[in-house]
């Protein structure tokens, strides 16, 4: 799957406008699926932009991860 910088950049920008400092469980950005999400915050993950947990599953079409939050690497 091609890197979508615009797409992290979105996850990013969402993740810091939540008051409570975690995101919903349904988090989502409009225009991309649930699996395009999940890869790159898989990606903003392992760069350390964000904190989270990998969801990745045995036949899923790559690896996935949940955003708890930010890191201050920003």
């Amino acid at each position: 799957m091609k890197r979508d910088m615009n797409l992290v950049r979105a996850i990013v920008l969402a993740l810091k406008d939540y008051p409570a400092g975690f995101p919903p469980q349904a988090f989502g950005v409009a225009g991309y699926s649930k699996e395009v999400v999940g890869y790159h915050i898989h990606l903003t993950r392992e760069a350390g932009l964000v904190r989270g947990a990998d969801v990745t599953t045995h036949g899923g079409n790559g690896p996935e991860a949940i955003a708890t939050g930010l890191t201050w690497s920003l």
